[in-house]
């Protein structure tokens, strides 16, 4: 349990995150952890959606189209800010839940 605490005080989030992407077999573990986490909300079921190469950037010009629909005042910057946010990882993991 120590370890594990202790690892957790010394993470660190990288803004940029670089290929390769986890690999099937490992992204089965990472999902099988994330099962595993309280659910005192009740949310279960959910799902899990990967978006990985060129659906990344298909999803950024949604975001920035939503952006200039939800902000008029958005931009040039903001938009291409939220346009490229989802190219900083090779892989995005989703997680989508019906309240």
């Amino acid at each position: 349990m120590k370890s594990l605490l202790q690892f957790l005080h010394q993470r660190n989030s990288a803004p940029r995150l670089t290929e390769p992407a986890p690999s099937a077999a490992e992204l089965r573990d990472i999902v099988g952890a994330a099962l595993r986490v309280p659910d005192h909300a009740w949310l279960r079921p959910w799902r899990f959606i990967t978006i990985a190469g060129e659906r990344r950037a298909a999803l950024g010009e949604l975001m920035a189209q939503r952006l200039r629909q939800t902000d008029p005042d958005a931009d040039a910057a903001m938009c291409r800010k939220m346009r490229e946010a989802p190219l900083r990882a090779p892989l995005l993991v989703v997680v989508v839940v019906r309240l």
